[in-house]
């Protein structure tokens, strides 16, 4: 009776999963994030052009239940897909209080350094984005200078400013992915550093302007993929796998034989040397073994 209870309930089990194949697709929420000072206008709409084949390349070779928002800090490119600020979409789609936020207003650095505020963007975006349940939660960050308001060298500020993000991604579980642009300044490898720094430590992939030389699909599908739960984990077995010693199996080998023995020394002692010593002065020598085998 429970035997046949169990195949109608597992029968059932299965005729759902196959009228709904998407059970065992992971959900991923991915938001992506630029700079909108002047100097990323190219990077934007690379990007935007990129989106749909880089999605539709994704969805072969790491299938996802795949949501991309698109955000401008403080800013927009018109006739890109990012078409609304993060203040925006905070405060009037998730109903965040403006004082909440922590990134700073346009106009209230001097500059585009509002529009720079890379950090507090990640911050803002983990902590009040309305993510999905039970959705792998990324981001995907785009500047080209300091992470804090901007500037041509990374100063302290900057580096805290890294670290709060950091600490922000980690408490909410999102896995931060970084693009590092062109920039002219003689300490950009520092800001790349800090890019890199803030992917390496939440589990990103960090890229620069040398990644997107043939265009964004790759890196925008490289993105997608390394969003995905479990493409991530196969990449983790696989380099596991890649990282182990082989060891030699001597199992089959064939071992030298041992011919020799102690009782064979043992023999040869009594037919030679111990007469040979009785025959000179009778006296009782104790046997040493010649050879002792393991």
């Amino acid at each position: 009776m429970l035997g046949a209870i169990f195949r109608i309930v597992y029968r059932l089990y299965q005729e759902k999963q196959m009228s709904n194949p998407t059970n065992n697709i992971p959900i991923v929420d991915l938001v992506i994030i630029i700079d909108t000072s002047p100097s990323m206008k190219d990077e934007a709409r690379a990007l935007s052009n990129a989106a749909e084949n880089a999605i539709n390349c994704a969805s072969t070779s790491c299938p996802t239940e795949l949501r991309v928002t698109w955000f401008g800090i403080e800013g927009t490119w018109r006739g890109t897909n990012f078409n609304q600020t993060i203040r925006n979409y905070l405060t009037k789609s998730c109903n965040v209080s403006d004082s909440k936020l922590r990134g700073r207003k346009r106009g209230q650095l001097k500059s585009a350094g509002a529009q720079e505020d890379v950090a507090r963007a990640i911050e803002d975006i983990c902590d009040y984005f309305d993510w999905r349940e039970n959705a792998a939660r990324a981001i995907f960050c785009l500047g080209d200078e300091a992470l804090e308001g901007g500037g041509e060298k990374t100063e302290r500020e900057d580096i805290e400013a890294a670290n709060l993000a950091i600490q922000t991604a980690k408490v909410s579980k999102v896995t931060v992915h970084t693009y590092c642009g062109i920039s002219k300044s003689k300490f950009q490898e520092g800001i790349k550093r800090e890019y890199q720094r803030i992917a390496s430590e939440t589990g990103g992939q960090f890229f620069t302007d040398e990644d997107s030389i043939q265009g964004f699909n790759a890196v925008l599908e490289k993105v997608i993929c390394g969003s995905n739960p479990v493409t991530v984990s196969q990449n983790k077995a696989s380099e596991k796998t890649n990282l182990t010693v082989e060891m030699k199996d001597d199992s089959t080998t064939n071992q030298p034989q041992i011919l020799a023995t102690g009782l064979e020394d043992y023999a040869y002692w009594i037919k030679t040397v111990a007469k040979e010593q009785a025959g000179k002065d009778n006296q009782k020598k104790d046997f040493r073994r010649g050879r002792i085998w393991a």
